[in-house]
């Protein structure tokens, strides 16, 4: 017999075998690569989420301010019913009503009284406040303002001054001061005719007429119709009246006749810039709008660099010139000639100081505003504030307004508001 041997082979598993060092070397190489591209994309993602949430920051706090100041001033003159007193069809022209005040004292909200107001009155207890009062403007440089903050008919709580320290304004930022009505005020009682000792205020609308305008024992009130408004003081308070003196015009709740509490429902807003310490980096100063309304100072937004306003007048001719604050105060255009103001209200002299004040047709609103925090990788690129005539400008170490250049964004908004309550 004989013996068949299968000769048998079997592969076993295949052996591992380790990375040599140039495989290392390779890989470690294409790592590196890899995560610096990663993170070269994350700071790039960063920094244009940076710069995107600045630029939003930005167009939002500049329109608001915007939007704000601009219903302000629109309101600037604003009285029950009517801020004119159309007298006189005959000139086309919209003769302004001016309040009579029956009150020898101190005026509030910085508005002057019978022994400070230009030209002096008569009788200091008894005269006429002309709407020239009811806007006043500063032209402001790194040097100083014009008018200056002393002119009769600016905000008795003056802003503060300029510099380049936390609470004070920024070099060259103006101020504009706007003062109207905000209270509509209660009804007078039909069986009211004005022009008696005493008026009744109307129960019907309300059960406590005084306690609705807010009445105080001491507080001014005044009372209007469409035609005339009379401020005063009054000796016996209650739904009776007792004015002191007596009032001199006839009212009735047909002409629509209303009592408003002056003390408290009138409005002096001033608008100014001011630098606030940043609370997240020591040392380091964040321009911020001011609403300063009846002394009392509030921030509105932060990163506004600059603001300025130019102011359109009508003169008597009905020619619109555009004009500083200080033109304005002064009486002149813009090349330095003599402008010769509109008609005024029934009973105020033909020339009055400042009397352009009353002539103000529209108001040109100029702001810079930035992304508030260092957002740019890079200086700041060029700027363009063609306010200013600026165009296309290189930040410089120290900005107009005193403060270092930095890393922001910086864009500049301008609007025009219309005066509707403001035009004669």
């Amino acid at each position: 017999m004989s013996t068949l041997s299968t000769h048998q082979t079997s592969a076993g598993p295949e052996q591992s075998r380790a990375f040599t060092l140039i495989e290392l070397l390779v890989a470690m190489a294409v790592g590196v690569v890899v995560l610096g591209a990663l993170v070269t994309l994350l700071v790039e993602t960063n920094q244009a989420n940076r710069v995107s949430n600045g630029v939003a920051r930005m167009q939002e706090n500049a329109r608001f301010a915007l939007d704000l100041m601009a219903r302000e001033i629109k309101a600037s003159t604003l009285q029950h019913c009517s801020a004119f007193d159309n007298r006189y069809p005959e000139s086309g022209v919209n003769t302004a009503r001016a309040l009579r005040v029956h009150f020898g004292g101190a005026m509030p909200h910085g508005l002057p009284d019978g022994g400070t107001v230009q030209p002096p009155p008569a009788d200091v207890n008894d005269f006429l406040l002309s709407p020239r009062y009811f806007m006043q403007g500063h032209e402001c440089t790194a040097g100083g303002c014009l008018p200056d903050f002393t002119e009769v008919g600016a905000d008795s709580t003056n802003p503060p001054a300029m510099g380049v320290a936390a609470g004070l304004r920024p070099l060259g930022s103006d101020v504009l001061t706007v003062r109207y009505l905000a209270q509509e005020g209660v009804n007078v009682d039909d069986s009211t005719r004005g022009g008696s000792v005493e008026f009744d205020l109307s129960t019907r609308f309300s059960a406590d007429p005084l306690a609705e305008i807010g009445y105080q024992a001491g507080d001014l009130l005044m009372i209007s119709n469409c035609s005339v408004a009379e401020v005063f003081q009054p000796v016996a308070i209650g739904v009776e009246i007792h004015p002191s003196p007596v009032i001199l015009s006839r009212y009735s709740e047909a002409e629509d006749a209303r009592v408003t509490n002056f003390t408290r429902g009138f409005r002096t807003v001033s608008y100014f810039l001011q630098n606030r310490a940043d609370p997240d980096q020591p040392g380091r100063l964040i321009p911020v709008l001011m609403r300063q309304v009846n002394g009392v100072a509030e921030e509105l937004v932060e990163g506004i660099e600059r603001l300025d306003f130019r102011y359109v007048v009508e003169d008597n001719a009905g020619v619109e010139h555009v004009l500083t604050a200080d033109q304005v105060n002064a009486g002149v255009s813009a090349g330095g000639g003599a402008l010769v103001c509109q008609a005024s209200p029934e009973g105020l002299p033909g020339v009055e100081p400042g009397c352009l004040w009353r002539s103000i047709s529209a108001v040109e609103i100029g702001m810079m505003a930035t992304s508030v925090d260092n957002v740019l990788a890079v200086a700041a690129p060029n700027y363009t504030y063609a306010f200013a005539n600026e165009v296309d400008v290189t930040p410089g170490t120290t900005m107009p307004n005193g403060l270092p250049s930095e890393f922001v964004l910086r864009r500049e908004f301008r609007t025009t508001v219309s005066l509707r309550t403001y035009n004669y």
